[in-house]
């Protein structure tokens, strides 16, 4: 009997413990352990006003491991495509005007290799039809089940251009060219390693972003972590060793206590992603 009671008294426990877990994720989950690591985890940007769809920005989180967030919409949401970079762009179509921002977002060359989904409340062919003429690369309709909603995500994810291969900046202040394997900086073509190169290119597509040291391994070491701090802080000096002879040194700032971020002048920001043609570079190894 005593047996069946302590059974009984543990089950109980557990079952309370995971109901806590649960509500605890599900509150806040983008703002509490949504905004992770970007080299390790697939970027996801939910744009919806509806609360109820914390559910499924949580079940993306635990399902994929994805860094989410999840903004109501308007500026906020356009200053992490800007930023950010999401992977992926789940949009809720709340409103006829919400169509129209998708198809404006679209339209952006910065936003072309971005997969992103609609989720409409309607299973009539006309709000499908609607969205995917706006730019949305699939539609589902509500209700959505996480299965499938993480099932979508993923096929998207799947899709989406890798980071190494994308073209950023601009030629008269910062522009780093994976393609043809060259940089500039203040109009001025600089050779890098390869490992410079690397660390300038990711710190590009994310300005005023921290990574830690132990991102900046991450990235270097193809998702393994196996370079020492005072390796990666060796990697950065000599990067602004480079910079420097371009006047730029100071765009690499040390964060004390948190990591390095590249931090472009005011006037230059915002510029539009160029692609610059001409030779390949030749870099030298590490």
């Amino acid at each position: 009997m005593l047996y069946v009671l302590l059974g009984g008294v543990l089950a109980h426990a557990a079952h309370w413990s995971d109901a806590m877990l649960l509500a605890s994720a599900t509150a806040e989950p983008w703002r509490k352990k949504g905004f992770l690591n970007p080299v390790e985890h697939p970027r996801v940007l939910m744009v919806s006003p509806e609360r109820s769809d914390t559910v499924l920005a949580d079940g993306l989180l635990r399902h994929l491991g994805a860094a989410v967030r999840m903004e109501s919409g308007g500026e906020e949401a356009e200053h992490l495509l800007r930023v950010w970079r999401p992977q992926v762009l789940v949009l809720s179509l709340d409103s006829s005007a919400r169509v129209a921002w998708l198809a404006g977002l679209r339209q952006r060359a910065e936003n072309a290799a971005i997969p992103m989904l609609a989720l409409g409340n309607d299973s009539a062919e006309e709000e499908a039809r609607a969205a995917l003429d706006a730019g949305a690369d699939a539609y589902l309709a509500r209700p959505v089940g996480i299965t499938l909603l993480v099932a979508q995500v993923q096929s998207l994810l799947h899709r989406g251009e890798p980071w190494e291969h994308r073209v950023v900046g601009h030629k008269a202040t910062l522009c780093v060219d994976p393609i043809a394997r060259r940089v500039w900086v203040n109009g001025r073509e600089v050779s890098l390693t390869r490992r410079l190169f690397r660390i300038l290119h990711y710190l590009a597509l994310h300005p005023d972003h921290t990574f830690s040291s132990a991102d900046m391994s991450t990235l270097l070491s193809g998702g393994k972590g196996l370079l020492q701090p005072n390796s990666i802080t060796a990697q950065v000096h000599r990067l602004r060793m480079v910079l420097a002879t371009a006047s730029a040194a100071h765009w690499i700032e040390t964060v004390h206590g948190f990591g390095y971020r590249l931090t472009l002048p005011k006037t230059h920001r915002g510029k539009e992603t160029a692609s610059i043609s001409g030779t390949a570079h030749e870099d030298a190894s590490t």
